[in-house]
């Protein structure tokens, strides 16, 4: 981590990922991650759960039915929201904690997916109630050569 925590880089290869280090406290939580170079490897973005290890888990994040996120253009654990992410992206995610819905998009496009779908009106959210909080916002790259970052 660099740059006051705010920038995740690695030059191992296999997977690498980071976590917020406290949980998301509000009901309602809202934030952005941009991928600057991401080379082979496929950016994953989301919630989980503490009993995700980030650079273990991160090739499988939901292995442990502990994340709700976005994985190379898949909803984890299923459902597809469209192409992966490429350099230059941001993945954007809103979460209402307390009813356990979460919104995707990329950037400024449609949230997951569709131009219905609106987190301040609640409609259109992906539901995940069989994930058990806290949550943490999360990043990762799964397929990491020692080239990504």
């Amino acid at each position: 981590m660099s740059g006051s925590n705010l920038i995740f880089s690695t030059s191992t290869g296999g997977n690498a990922g980071v976590r917020s280090t406290n949980p998301l406290s509000a009901r309602r939580a809202y934030f952005e991650m941009t991928i600057t170079s991401q080379g082979s490897a496929a950016f994953n973005c989301g919630v989980v759960t503490s009993s995700m290890t980030p650079d273990v888990d991160t090739g499988d994040p939901t292995s442990r039915g502990a994340a709700v996120v976005w994985a190379n253009g898949h909803f984890a654990p299923s459902g597809s929201l469209g192409a992966g992410f490429a350099n230059g992206d941001i993945c954007c995610v809103a979460v209402d904690l307390g009813s356990k819905i979460i919104w995707f998009r990329n950037g400024g496009g449609s949230w997951n997916g569709s131009g219905a779908n609106n987190p301040a009106t609640g409609v259109g959210g992906i539901s995940f109630l069989s994930v058990t909080g806290p949550f943490y916002a999360f990043g990762g790259l799964s397929g990491v050569s020692e080239h990504d970052r």
